[in-house]
């Protein structure tokens, strides 16, 4: 199992994405993305490996690993 952590800029991104979704689109939209990409995100405690490593690992010296995640229209 590995460690995921949100920094505090992650969090903010969510919650301005959550905040514009309720205002724009609707309130339950906004609380059914929040938690399928929390879900999304804390799955890579258990699988991080499917994910490609991040372009920036290089420049940081750590390796981190991507998922993305949208809405298909």
């Amino acid at each position: 199992m590995f460690d995921v952590f949100l920094s505090a800029a992650a969090q903010a991104d969510i919650r301005h994405i959550v905040d514009w979704w309720s205002a724009n689109r609707s309130k339950d939209e906004a609380e059914r993305w929040y938690v399928a990409a929390i879900e999304k995100i804390y799955s890579l405690e258990r699988l991080p490996y499917r994910c490609p490593v991040a372009r920036e690992s290089d420049r940081i010296g750590v390796e981190i690993r991507h998922l993305l995640f949208g809405v298909a229209a």
